[in-house]
């Protein structure tokens, strides 16, 4: 029976061997399947719980309570959160390995997870010669250590590089072309150089930066220094293993190009006279890029028109180019004004902004200087959109209490409010009324008073509470303002008298209403920085009403402001404000000396008292947009 029972086991292992070597035919599920064979603890069922629990420490956890031997790579990551009750182990770890890409190996009883390798068919290279022995070469980032092993079994060559070089990405496309110019084009693509050591044998290698002297204005115009035929040296000019070396002290410039181009082998057209003095020593890798350094910061300029160069002076008609640069990350309104003026020297940048673009014409190599300028600072402008809560909380109390006595109209009746303030106007009836009640109790003698008397009584407490509460929203670009204005208009008549003639004076009167604005104005101004954190420049202005010294005057204005600068991170709230406003005012009218003496002062005067006091706050909380 044993025998029976190991046969088994040493047939379906080998089933899992072959089905995990094939390709990775067999699944994950078939494979735990065949491990619960050696493996009973498999089948066992566990109850856990994960909340934000790496998942390494899940397959240990779980490992250890059915005494499953589990270990996992360093390389595993992921958090697990959920709950899993009375479940097979087996079904667990399926669970996982399908959530989070996991793979596992077993070795005797232990279980070994790790990260999910997806293997992708290794990419042809795309390689061809044809019967004349020329060469098509469409390369899309192949490893440069594929691409030269083709060419070696097509050409019979031999390639020689360094070990760390293998993997570097060639991407480049060439059709029909000779064997040497396609290494060459494959060199230049991988950014190395070439080295022939005889037909059939090159080696690869890294490139080593040139020690090229170049003084600052050392190309000089003819004209500004007599130097005699005597005074100079002859240029040395020579091409080894496609490099140019070029070595020239005070050297004519036209005679010295005229030797690069027979040298190199390349056509040319000189459309103007070339004149000036040299110094260099060093190596190029091609003719433009010698061209680019002799010529920098001269009158002249070249342009390559497939394999022929033609010179000249940069004003020349013939050497200038037009291009457009179309902007995808940012706006073009306003970016002529910024770029810095040594880029400008020379070319006509004019914006376009219905394809939200600048049309630059000049020379070749100075439009592409300012190309590659504005590569660099064509990125995305990040979009904030901030969050404004204003809150203005205004509260006031105001007392008015006070006799009024005087003579009026005699049909006056009583009347008014006792509750809940009282505002009472007593006629001379209600009032002898109440002179003669307090006369009948005996303790004094009022009298009577005449029909055309009155009497008010006020005795009136006011409270008020308000609060505001908005909520605006801006969005702006980096570094552009964003404003918002709340407020309200008042108007007041302003009357212009104009006199007209002196012997027959003549009055012109004009009326004019006029406004006067209060409001609340909030500009943000913020930038972001790499970090994404935000400075804000904050300026707020708040302006209120009081009022009027007169119906027909203008009505006075309070105003409260501030200026702030602070840094924020994204998303992040900040408070500001804590603009407080108190007012108390205090006024009375009575009878002097009287009006001053305590309790008879109710009787004899009227009073009122008013107290204010708002506050206002301002929360802001920014947030980058990038999309």
């Amino acid at each position: 029976m044993m025998l029976k029972i190991t046969l088994f086991m040493f047939f379906m292992w080998m089933i899992y061997d072959l089905s995990y070597g094939q390709s990775g035919q067999a699944t994950i599920k078939d494979r735990l399947l065949i491990a619960e064979t050696s493996i009973p603890s498999l089948s066992e069922i566990v109850n856990i719980t994960a909340n934000e629990m790496e998942i390494k420490d899940l397959l240990y956890s779980v490992g250890s309570s059915v005494r499953v031997n589990i270990t996992a790579d360093e390389m595993l990551k992921g958090k697990v959160t959920g709950t899993f009750e009375r479940v097979k182990l087996s079904e667990l770890l399926l669970h996982l390995s399908e959530r989070y890409s996991l793979d596992f190996r077993v070795t005797g009883e232990i279980i070994y997870f790790f990260p999910f390798v997806t293997v992708h068919p290794q990419r042809k290279v795309n390689v061809m010669m044809n019967d004349d022995g020329m060469l098509t070469i469409d390369l899309k980032n192949d490893s440069l250590g594929q691409v030269l092993k083709e060419l070696s079994l097509l050409t019979g060559m031999n390639f020689h590089y360094d070990r760390s070089l293998y993997g570097i990405p060639v991407t480049c496309y060439m059709k029909d072309e000779r064997i040497l110019h396609s290494l060459q084009g494959i060199a230049v693509a991988a950014n190395l150089k070439i080295i022939s050591v005889d037909s059939l044998h090159h080696r690869f290698e890294k490139k080593e930066h040139s020690q090229v002297m170049l003084p600052a204005n050392s190309v000089q115009p003819v004209q500004s220094r007599s130097v005699t035929s005597q005074g100079r040296t002859e240029a040395d000019v020579h091409l080894s293993q496609g490099v140019l070396y070029v070595a020239a002290e005070q050297s004519e410039l036209f005679p010295l190009l005229v030797k690069v181009f027979e040298i190199s082998q390349t056509e040319f057209v000189m459309l103007s006279e070339v004149k000036g003095l040299v110094t260099i020593h060093g190596s190029f890798e091609s003719v433009d890029e010698l061209l680019d350094m002799l010529l920098a910061n001269t009158p002249f300029t070249y342009s390559r028109h497939d394999e022929l160069i033609m010179l000249g002076s940069r004003l020349d008609e013939r050497l200038r180019t037009s291009r457009f640069y179309a902007f995808r990350q940012r706006t073009v309104e306003g970016l002529p004004e910024q770029i810095p003026q040594e880029l400008k020297k020379g070319i006509e940048i004019r914006a376009f902004p219905d394809l939200n673009g600048l049309i630059v014409s000049g020379s070749a190599p100075a439009t592409e200087e300012l190309f590659r300028f504005l590569a660099t600072i064509d990125k995305k402008v990040p979009v904030i959109d901030i969050e404004v809560y204003i809150v203005d909380i205004r509260d006031s109390r105001s007392v008015s209490a006070g006799i009024q006595a005087g003579l009026g109209a005699t049909s006056s009746e009583t009347s008014g409010s006792v509750y809940p303030s009282a505002d009472v106007h007593l006629n001379s009836v209600t009032v002898n009324e109440v002179m003669t009640g307090i006369t009948r109790l005996g303790l004094l003698n009022l009298g009577r008073v005449g029909p055309a008397f009155f009497l008010k009584l006020k005795l009136l407490e006011e409270q008020g509470s308000l609060k505001i509460r908005s909520t605006p929203r801006l969005a702006t670009l980096n570094g552009h303002e964003a404003k918002m204005s709340i407020g309200r208009t008042e108007y007041y008549l302003e009357i212009q008298n104009n006199v007209i003639g002196t012997q027959n004076p003549q009055n012109l009167i004009s009326q004019q209403y006029k406004s006067v604005q209060a409001d609340l104005s909030l500009i943000i101004n913020p930038s972001v920085s790499d970090n994404e954190d935000i400075t804000l420049k904050v300026s707020m202005n708040q302006s209120n009403f009081t009022e009027r010294i007169s119906p027909s005057a203008p009505p006075g204005t309070i105003s409260r402001e501030f200026q702030s600068l602070l840094r924020v991170r994204n998303g992040e709230m900040v408070v500001l404000g804590g603009l407080e406003e108190d007012s108390k005012s205090k006024s009375s009218n009575g009878l002097p000396l009287l009006s001053r003496i305590p309790v008879l002062k109710w009787l004899f005067s009227a009073r009122n008292t008013s107290k204010s006091k708002s506050r206002l706050t301002i929360f802001i909380r920014p947030t980058v947009i990038y999309h």
